[in-house]
């Protein structure tokens, strides 16, 4: 018995105590550990609804930007598919034209069978002669003091006619733009290529249909679609895909403000 009592002797009086009423007598650190650990899963539940939040966003946003996308996306594959008729209204839908300044433009392209009645009043005939006149330097500078509009319009017809085979009008500066005696120089504006020379050629092609001035254009690519006379000292050339040095062909052209 002896050496049983002295085993009792040593055990804790704590341990007792615990078992006999363990919630009042739990270590502090315990209850400490149980709140920390209660942070952490309210911390990581917060960050598990933030992310799940955050994911919903993300989705949102992609949505968006694909219809976005998918706005400017499919009017312009209608565009690039339509024929070129179609481009005036198109680019005017959605202000797509190459510059503001062309909003003034009432025409946009080269046009087929223009009848000069559909052109606005402010429009007039400043020139007309046949395809077998001269259009030499001397002459150009005549012309052009009668054309002294900011915008022109230039034009073929079979004589005594009043429909215009061709036509297309654009702002001064593009129509007079000096591509000296380059093959394949034009400039492109409303839907033309313009190019000009005094000792040259002056005309235009179809939107960016390449040309090949030699000395006026002989492309044959959208032939109907061009216009060209020789300057240098000579006449004709061509009215859509007829080639003309006679007076069976009118070359006219029209300006405004």
């Amino acid at each position: 018995m002896a050496e049983y009592d002295q085993t009792i002797r040593y055990i804790p009086q704590q341990a007792f105590n615990y078992a006999g009423n363990p919630k009042q007598n739990v270590p502090q650190d315990t209850n400490a550990n149980e709140a920390q650990i209660n942070n952490l899963n309210s911390q990581t539940k917060r960050s598990q609804i933030c992310s799940k939040q955050c994911v919903v966003i993300c989705l949102i946003c992609i949505g968006i930007l694909l219809l976005i996308a998918a706005a400017f996306t499919v009017p312009l594959v209608v565009i690039l598919t339509l024929p070129t008729a179609s481009y005036k209204y198109i680019f005017d839908l959605f202000s797509l034209i190459t510059t503001d300044s062309n909003s003034s433009l009432s025409l946009y392209g080269v046009q087929l069978n223009l009848n000069p009645s559909s052109l606005p009043t402010s429009w007039s005939q400043c020139y007309t002669a046949t395809y077998a006149t001269n259009m030499g330097t001397t002459n150009l500078n005549s012309i052009l003091s009668a054309c002294n509009k900011n915008m022109l319009l230039l034009g073929c017809r079979q004589s005594g006619h009043t429909i215009m085979d061709v036509a297309a009008m654009g702002y001064r500066a593009d129509v007079l733009y000096n591509c000296a005696t380059t093959s394949n120089c034009r400039n492109v504006a409303n839907g033309v290529g313009w190019y000009y020379s005094d000792v040259y050629s002056w005309g235009f092609a179809n939107g960016t249909d390449s040309v090949t001035r030699s000395t006026c254009d002989t492309s044959s690519t959208n032939a109907g679609y061009r216009l060209c006379w020789c300057t240098q000292n000579n006449a004709g050339y061509r009215c859509g895909s007829a080639i003309i040095s006679n007076t069976n062909y009118e070359k006219v052209i029209y300006r405004s403000n």
